[in-house]
């Protein structure tokens, strides 16, 4: 009988979650510092593989009525790739004296990226309003395009919800994405992601989780299939945030 009980209580609180309606937006506070931790593997078949990892840290410096401002900045990148059979590494924090001529390579291209500093102004929404280079010559494309949060909602979502969202990224792709909320729990809102790269259909899929009291995505897994130069090439994309 008890056991009946506790099954009734917990079908109860697994209803009245998937039920309730949750207003999702940034909440972060002066002072917060997240770090985001992002893998991607991409597979062209034999011609090459390539398994890149970005650490990447996010601190909030200024907190207004609609918006807040944050200075992102790259910690470390590394690469392992397989080309043709060759296989090449390269780490950001090894020294230059021990870098071998791919990494040394490499590391001419990243040094602008990793010495840089940026500030984003976002809104509740997660839309970037506004960019500033404070320090550094980096590319601020590519800031945008691995410090760009996920567009929330407008409206309260539950359990089946929808609402989508556009990126262009430097290469000129239009990634649209659709989101769906799987679940929803005291501390979290479960998402389906699915869409298309410039017009290619199921291109885009994977599950991602948002924080409830920050609105921040804490952690997303999604396949890509791109198209480059007519071939087909898979990537696999894990991104995680914690707040330090």
């Amino acid at each position: 009988m008890k056991k009946i009980l506790v099954a009734f209580v917990f079908l109860i609180s697994a209803l009245s979650f998937s039920q309730e309606k949750v207003l999702l937006r940034l909440n972060y506070e002066k002072g917060d510092v997240y770090q985001v931790a992002l893998k991607m593997n991409q597979d062209m078949g034999e011609m090459m593989k390539l398994d890149i990892q970005m650490l990447m840290e996010m601190k909030v410096t200024e907190v207004k009525e609609k918006s807040f401002i944050t200075e992102a900045s790259f910690k470390n990148v590394k690469m392992d790739m397989n080309a043709m059979g060759q296989q090449m590494k390269y780490d950001s924090n090894m020294k230059e004296s021990e870098m071998d001529a791919f990494a040394q390579g490499a590391h001419s291209s990243m040094k602008d990226l990793l010495s840089t500093l940026i500030a984003f102004e976002y809104d509740k929404r997660g839309n970037v309003i506004n960019t500033k280079v404070i320090s550094g010559n980096g590319n601020v494309k590519d800031f945008q395009d691995n410090f760009s949060s996920m567009v929330l909602p407008e409206e309260e979502v539950t359990v089946g919800s929808t609402w989508s969202a556009m990126k262009s990224t430097k290469e000129g792709s239009k990634m649209d994405y659709v989101y769906e909320v799987t679940a929803i729990n005291s501390d979290n809102v479960e998402v389906k992601v699915s869409g298309s790269i410039s017009g290619e259909e199921n291109a885009i899929s994977g599950k991602g989780t948002i924080n409830r009291e920050t609105g921040n995505m804490k952690d997303m897994d999604m396949d890509l299939i791109i198209k480059v130069q007519g071939q087909k090439v898979n990537s696999k994309i894990l991104m995680t945030t914690t707040k330090k």
